[in-house]
């Protein structure tokens, strides 16, 4: 398919997906590019029917290509995978890349006129490349990973290296010295899902436990902060950051409960700004997160 200039593209039922280089499928810089341009000759539905056919080739692979050793690291093409959904924080600016005109074109709807839905396809298309990118490889997760080689794979890699990457996915790095910007995270909560595959198929704890990053937050510190120092921007489509933090409480040590960062500050104090200290109602998800913890804590 990516071989095809989109408008030369066959429409509807015609279309069969094919592909010789998995490498090529899962370079973020030739999907995300590849995506923009669908939209602007055939419109954001058009480019999400070609990547239905991307997701249902990926998916079909057998577990012995997913789990296939590609290098002495012990790679396999889940590696890929993170290396794609890493891409998507440059989204925007690869789509201006794939745009020619990017530069003559400035925010009025007649300049648009060239593309199919009239308009530049920013966040909405943004959405569905997280939502489809980090579905698949959910999926994949799940469906495919063999535990062992999961384990396996992770624990050569650069301990710190892999937590940052993994936790970055699920809530974003703290900007500077702010708690408020968090940049890089996938959205509608889909890393707190993916790292959850993860752990149910024998990532180390290493990559999930312990400490890491400017605040020296665990893992719950570091999703509950943004939510307690900013309750209203939190967004029930990222349920899934609460429920990870649940099942983080449940494995977690008395030690690394009451475990306090670098603002002197245990996990429990930040999910009891948001359920007890805040003008808001509390999400019924985040208030069996609390639970979870003094459950925890008390025994």
């Amino acid at each position: 398919v990516f071989c095809f200039p989109p408008e030369e593209l066959p429409s509807g039922d015609d279309l069969k997906f094919s592909f010789q280089n998995l490498e090529e499928l899962l370079d973020p810089k030739l999907l995300i590019g590849y995506a923009f341009k669908l939209c602007k000759h055939g419109g954001q539905a058009w480019c999400e029917s070609v990547f239905s056919l991307w997701t249902s080739a990926l998916l079909s692979l057998s577990s012995n290509q997913v789990n296939a050793v590609e290098n002495i690291l012990g790679h396999t093409l889940l590696n890929r995978c993170f290396v794609l959904l890493q891409g998507l924080d440059e989204a925007e600016d690869l789509m201006r890349a794939a745009d020619p005109e990017f530069a003559n074109r400035i925010q009025w709807a007649d300049w648009y006129e060239d593309f199919y839905d009239k308009h530049w396809p920013g966040e909405t298309i943004q959405d569905f490349l997280h939502k489809t990118f980090a579905s698949m490889t959910i999926e994949l997760v799940r469906r495919k990973a063999d535990p062992h080689r999961v384990e396996e794979s992770f624990r050569h890699m650069n301990k710190h290296r892999v937590k940052s990457d993994l936790w970055k996915l699920v809530q974003g790095h703290p900007y500077g010295c702010s708690r408020l910007r968090n940049d890089g995270a996938l959205r509608f909560g889909l890393g707190a899902d993916l790292l959850m595959a993860l752990i149910d198929k024998g990532l180390p704890r290493c990559c999930w436990a312990g400490h890491w990053g400017p605040f020296n937050d665990n893992l719950l510190q570091h999703i509950m902060a943004p939510l307690a120092a900013k309750p209203a921007d939190w967004n029930r489509r990222d349920g899934a950051k609460a429920r990870l933090c649940r099942l983080l409480a449940k494995r977690f040590s008395l030690e690394e409960l009451c475990y306090q960062n670098r603002d002197f500050k245990n996990a429990l104090w930040y999910v009891l700004q948001y359920c007890e200290n805040s003008t808001f109602v509390p999400d019924p998800l985040w208030v069996r997160v609390r639970d979870a913890i003094r459950e925890r804590m008390q025994t």
